[in-house]
């Protein structure tokens, strides 16, 4: 199924590092504002916070929300697995509209003596009307070499850390594969696609 026509305009992505691509999108039904209720939660005295998916139907709301609980139980399970581990979990709506629900979890762990703490980062599109997965083809047939070559001819913008800073194509290693982890996300109109990459996978942490 094909959610888009789309022109493309490659902006890159990366603490993970993220590809953001420029897609041309049609207008679509905005979302109702009450189909997502935040939920706040401990562990080991860290807040975190998750939603509650509610789109009039109970078998999509029942898929999007089993989902969302599997993540809250890894990391329960890696917590309880490891002694003094703490963590934290978050999440971002990037895209909400009728037919399309774009959502983020960012986990945190730190192990006790660890260097530094760990994000895993998950981002899913999901076909509100079914509840299934979308596929970033569905949107884009994006190659290694589509995206090798938007970073060479400086159609691509590359970003690391928390998204705030640039960086330039000297400062990553060449991507050996397309990320199946994105995102889509509307800014001044225009809707962008971007595909994360976890750390060390095309920069080093710092």
């Amino acid at each position: 199924m094909t959610h888009r026509k789309i022109k493309l305009i490659f902006t890159l992505l990366t603490m993970t590092m993220l590809f953001c691509i420029h897609l041309s999108p049609t207008e679509s039904a905005p979302s109702s504002t009450n189909e997502i209720t935040n939920k706040i939660f401990y562990l080991n005295g860290e807040k975190s916070e998750y939603p509650i998916i509610n789109v009039n139907n109970d078998g999509v709301n029942f898929i999007i929300n089993r989902d969302i609980q599997s993540y809250i139980a890894d990391m329960r399970a890696a917590i309880d697995s490891m002694p003094k581990t703490t963590a934290s979990f978050h999440y971002k709506i990037y895209y909400n509209d009728s037919s399309v629900l774009s959502v983020g979890f960012r986990e945190y762990r730190y192990y006790y003596h660890a260097a530094h703490g760990n994000y895993f980062i998950h981002n899913i599109v999901y076909d509100k009307k079914t509840g299934k997965k979308i596929s970033s083809s569905d949107y884009i047939n994006l190659t290694v070499t589509d995206l090798q070559k938007a970073i060479n001819n400086g159609s691509a913008s590359i970003w690391g850390g928390d998204g705030q800073a640039e960086l330039t194509p000297e400062q990553i290693t060449s991507p050996t594969y397309v990320s199946q982890n994105y995102y889509l996300e509307k800014k001044s109109g225009k809707l962008f696609i971007g595909f994360v990459y976890p750390p060390y996978d095309l920069a080093p942490w710092s």
